[in-house]
């Protein structure tokens, strides 16, 4: 191995230099003091929950759309995800959603920019979670580089996690990250994601439930040298956007972008049309809007049976009736930018030619 490493890397030292420096350089771009590397997102989101002290069957709201694994990595943590709806705007958690989804039992609330639209109501979230001293999570899978108030995704409340799978904004196939500016939070996530040790600790903490989630050096070095031409990357993101955006004028598709904000900064990572064609969006399909998941239902059922009932009182059917996320789902279809990178962009949005507008 090393051999080949040093073949084809010739800079990259050794492991822990190497890692060293991708905490360093990610810690100096996102402006948090800690940064704890992990082996995918949806890790990162288990990490950041079991280190927040939670109890068995507590509540954490999440937005109703989101890629599943916002509520299943509630439920592996033997937690009861509770559904709130989303703004049309920006397929964003609402505060008023929040207000009328929240109990006494929410102890946890989970905040999505979701297609790296950065949820526009962050500060007043923020607020309504301090002053019901209930923890704040940014699920940042999508929004890498965005920012708001002048401040970086991931670094606006308790904690962030982020994800490096291979369609997001900088990737390492797959590899995740949590973010917190909290020395306590970051001891407990550093311990739970290695054997029960952090720096901040004296002695290994065997009283904690601890496995390997370590990211490898090897995509450590892989997303150091992505942050160092993050300009670039996110230049050509937006180029591609664009592009979408002039072939949709052309083609007399309209496509449902958030309308621009100030003190906000987007970074999309879909691009969504109105269509009634579902031909892209949100895989598994099935899971979209999440109170719709079978896949929690089956982490319940086979891990907390308990809880199965218990989530299911939380999230009645009836609730969900009139939620916008239905009608986002199914009349706005979701086309990721990375993956439609190698396609004619006048080839994708000619297969929406025939569908409906957004409305004006």
């Amino acid at each position: 191995m090393k051999y080949a490493i040093d073949a084809l890397l010739p800079d990259f030292i050794s492991g822990e230099e190497v890692i060293k420096e991708f905490r360093s350089q990610m810690s100096l771009y996102l402006g948090c003091r800690y940064v704890i590397p992990v082996v995918n997102g949806t890790v990162a989101l288990e990490v950041v929950l079991r280190g927040l002290g939670l109890q068995r069957g507590d509540f954490v709201i999440v937005p109703d759309i989101s890629f599943i694994a916002t509520a299943t990595a509630v439920a592996n943590c033997g937690l009861i995800p509770v559904y709130a709806d989303v703004s049309s705007e920006y397929f964003g958690l609402t505060l008023e959603a929040l207000q009328r989804r929240f109990t006494p039992r929410v102890k946890a609330v989970i905040l999505v920019h979701f297609s790296g639209f950065v949820n526009r109501e962050i500060a007043e979230i923020s607020e309504y979670c301090r002053n019901h001293k209930i923890a704040l999570v940014e699920d940042c899978a999508q929004a890498f580089s965005c920012s708001a108030y002048g401040a970086k995704t991931g670094a606006l409340a308790d904690a962030g996690t982020f994800s490096f799978q291979s369609s997001k904004i900088i990737n390492s196939g797959e590899g995740g990250l949590i973010s917190t500016h909290n020395e306590l939070l970051a001891a407990e996530y550093q311990a739970i994601s290695d054997w029960g040790l952090s720096p901040a600790h004296n002695r290994r903490k065997l009283d904690l439930a601890s496995s390997n989630f370590r990211l490898s050096a090897l995509q450590c070095y892989f997303l150091t040298k992505q942050i160092q031409a993050i300009d670039e990357i996110v230049d050509a993101r937006f180029e591609r956007l664009a592009e979408l955006k002039e072939a949709c004028e052309k083609l007399g598709v309209e496509s449902c972008l958030p309308r621009a904000k100030a003190d906000f900064h987007d970074c999309p990572f879909f691009f969504p049309v109105r269509s009634s064609r579902k031909l892209n969006t949100i895989e598994p399909r099935e899971e979209s809007p999440m109170h719709r998941s079978s896949i929690v239902k089956s982490i319940l059922k086979q891990f907390y049976p308990d809880l199965l009932e218990i989530y299911r009182k939380a999230n009645p059917p009836h609730i969900f009736k009139d939620f916008e996320s239905n009608r986002i789902i199914s009349e706005i279809d979701f086309i990721n930018i990375h993956q439609a990178l190698n396609t004619p962009v006048e080839h994708i949005i000619l297969n929406y030619k025939e569908s409906i507008s957004c409305p004006t």
